[in-house]
């Protein structure tokens, strides 16, 4: 088409207009001559009517930024502040080794390999809960059943991105958006994952002190008041929703993904598992817990985690640096205390489920106690 109709040309998706850039000089024109025109995102119509264009994920233009630069910075202050974001990771780590330890047989350290267990909800809890730490000052029980409700919407959205209903409503909303079908699971699932987070903020409203912000939600909510009467402000309720209604699916989804494909490497080849293991038991021990300073001395577990990221491709995102150390103290604590194996006879599935991110189909898997 670029041969024919020259470096910039329009299609349609459906009723969508599309401009296409083709060739050298259009591709250098538009991303550096003109690169604060095109720096934005295409919001796609199932995001526009479940996000209102609020947040960071879909948005544009001065919302966007303010979003960003207001959530980049007070991550980052949460990050050196009187409980950092590793030692809230850490005892999250604490929670799984101990959930993988109850599937050891008769007691905490019986060398029985145990009942087959799914990790994907232990794990998704716990890299949830860090979020939930962060943003709401409380981690969940993992069997509360409203949190467990919360993850299972999470999950079918994110699989909904990967299925034809999600091309299908991006190409017709105007009909689309007055006919039963899958899609519409997506928007009540939204409508309900942001009641949720609407109420906790609420909750915020009514007991939080301006002198003392607890999370980010009293950080943003200490925004608004700062803001208030500024007319180009974008800090209000509805964008605190929305944002934390992003670090929550976003930072939940993805982290967790990566470690059901860095379990599933290592049962897949435990001669790497092995050497992994060997290198935590050099630097670390059996007893003492992983930390970020630990980094530096394992380049072979860390090349491990690379691989895996690399196949499962790259985050990059303001949650970069809260994913590598999730990832990192979670694995490690992993391979530190549980040898991990495949059920006898089993071999992990073949292919991934591609969605909103691409995850192994669902396995089961042994913890074999190491200590």
């Amino acid at each position: 088409l670029g041969e024919k109709y020259g470096g910039v040309y329009t299609i349609y998706f459906g009723r969508n207009p599309t401009v296409v850039l083709y060739g050298y000089d259009a591709l250098k024109e538009a991303l550096l001559g003109q690169a604060e025109d095109f720096s934005g995102r295409a919001i796609l119509p199932v995001f526009a009517r479940v996000a209102r264009r609020k947040g960071m994920v879909f948005s544009n233009g001065p919302h966007w930024y303010q979003q960003r630069k207001f959530s980049l910075t007070t991550l980052r202050n949460f990050g050196m502040g009187k409980r950092s974001i590793e030692e809230r990771v850490t005892e999250e780590a604490k929670f799984l080794v101990d959930f993988f330890r109850s599937k050891n047989g008769n007691g905490l350290f019986d060398s029985h390999p145990g009942k087959p267990f799914n990790p994907g909800p232990e794990l998704t809890a716990a890299v949830s809960n860090v979020i939930c730490s962060i943003v709401f000052g409380d981690r969940f029980d993992t069997e509360d059943k409203t949190f467990q409700t919360l993850h299972n919407m999470i999950l079918e959205n994110l699989t909904f991105l990967g299925r034809l209903g999600f091309q299908l409503y991006n190409a017709f909303p105007e009909i689309l958006r007055w006919l039963p079908g899958q899609h519409n699971k997506i928007f009540l699932n939204g409508t309900m994952l942001q009641e949720f987070l609407g109420n906790l903020i609420k909750n915020h409203v009514k007991t939080r002190d301006p002198n003392c912000p607890r999370d980010f939600v009293d950080s943003f909510l200490n925004k608004i008041d700062e803001e208030a009467g500024n007319p180009e402000s974008h800090f209000t309720i509805e964008s605190l929703t929305m944002t934390t209604f992003n670090l929550f699916i976003a930072g939940t989804g993805t982290t967790s993904s990566t470690l059901r494909w860095l379990l599933k490497f290592m049962m897949e080849y435990p001669e790497i598992q092995k050497k992994v293991q060997a290198e935590i038991e050099n630097v670390i021990g059996a007893e003492k817990c992983p930390s970020l300073e630990h980094r530096v001395s394992l380049p072979y577990t860390d090349a491990v985690i690379h691989e895996a990221q690399r196949y499962a491709r790259k985050r990059a995102c303001i949650g970069e640096a809260l994913a590598k150390t999730e990832i990192f103290i979670f694995f490690i604590s992993f391979l530190q205390k549980f040898n991990l194996k495949f059920p006898p006879g089993e071999k992990g599935p073949i292919g991934l489920i591609e969605g909103g991110t691409r995850d192994p189909k669902p396995f089961t898997m042994c913890a074999e106690s190491r200590i």
